[in-house]
């Protein structure tokens, strides 16, 4: 879309209909150029990823309102994309997120293990607002943490879809009871809780395992950056989680799901049009279907990136 005719012609523009044409043939001398050249030599700087933008719309969604918000988001959707922060290592970057220095992501990530408890309980209140929680059937999932010199019992409440509810550093000491009270509470829960070792680790295998590599991480960094960044990742599944089973209600697999939000990206073809490199048919007609957010076009332009980094 160059723009309507009659904002074209206020602009100056005498012959706006022969100016699109020139437009539309310039950009498909683009897209014959790209379709000739074999995709898989494109490079990291050439592409730019975006199969973030349903957490993204989602988290807009929750209106939340915390310290370096805008920076953890980014750290949010880069583990989303990337299944890590990226730090030093050459990424390809997310459309419309600002790039920031080592040392501001490390502020921000310990301004989340700072805050920890009250951003979770704002994504919790909120969630259950717009969406609800599955509190029929709660986990409590149990890790030690090292840090600061200290030993923590970490105790996580999950709902029936393993949604994250609530998170809490305890005294080592902490009983089991002590813990399932006081993340009910903050959670504002009142299901049966299970608390069966096997079945905890059957059902949150990945989940214990990030635990305990947190005590490694700790051994060469700082606890901050080490907890700050598990705390990413969990809101990061906590948004991933909605998407899977709060808006597509479960009819896209993990792995359809798991391969958009990874591989979905978009070069752009000059500072108003992008050419989308993987379609995902299959998703979208999902997506549409839930959210009435419907994208079957080859290009997109700034006020289609504009939709897609809304919120539903």
């Amino acid at each position: 879309m160059v723009g309507y005719l009659h904002e074209l012609q206020d602009q100056g523009i005498e012959d706006p209909i022969a100016m699109a044409k020139a437009k539309v043939e310039q950009l498909n001398e683009k897209l014959r150029w790209i379709r000739a050249k074999d995709r898989k030599l494109l490079s990291v700087d050439e592409y730019e990823m975006l199969g973030y933008f349903p957490m993204k719309q989602i988290q807009n969604g929750l209106s939340l309102t915390f310290e370096k918000q805008e920076i953890v988001e980014t750290l949010v959707y880069q583990t989303l994309v990337h299944g890590s922060i990226a730090s030093e290592e050459k990424v390809s970057k997310l459309v419309r997120c600002n790039d920031y220095t080592k040392e501001e992501m490390e502020d921000a990530l310990a301004s989340v293990t700072k805050n920890y408890e009250d951003i979770l309980s704002q994504y919790t209140k909120a969630i259950k607002k717009k969406y609800g929680v599955s509190e029929e059937q709660l986990y409590v999932v149990r890790g030690r943490v090292f840090g600061d010199g200290c030993v923590y019992r970490l105790g996580c409440l999950f709902d029936a879809n393993k949604m994250l509810l609530g998170m809490k550093l305890f005294a080592l000491d902490a009983s089991l009871d002590v813990m399932v009270e006081e993340l009910k509470t903050m959670a504002d829960v009142t299901g049966d809780v299970i608390v069966d070792d096997e079945v905890i680790e059957e059902l949150f295998e990945d989940f214990m395992e990030t635990i305990e590599k947190m005590e490694e991480e700790i051994e060469e960094e700082n606890f901050d950056c080490v907890f700050g960044r598990f705390v990413i990742r969990c809101i990061a599944d906590l948004l991933f989680g909605i998407l899977q089973h709060q808006v597509l209600k479960d009819r896209c697999s993990y792995e359809t799901l798991s391969f958009f939000v990874k591989e979905f990206r978009v070069l752009e073809l000059d500072e108003h049009g992008y050419l989308k490199l993987v379609p995902h048919a299959y998703f979208f007609q999902e997506y549409g279907g839930s959210t009435g957010f419907w994208f079957e076009k080859e290009f997109v332009i700034q006020s289609d990136i504009d939709k897609m980094l809304g919120r539903i």
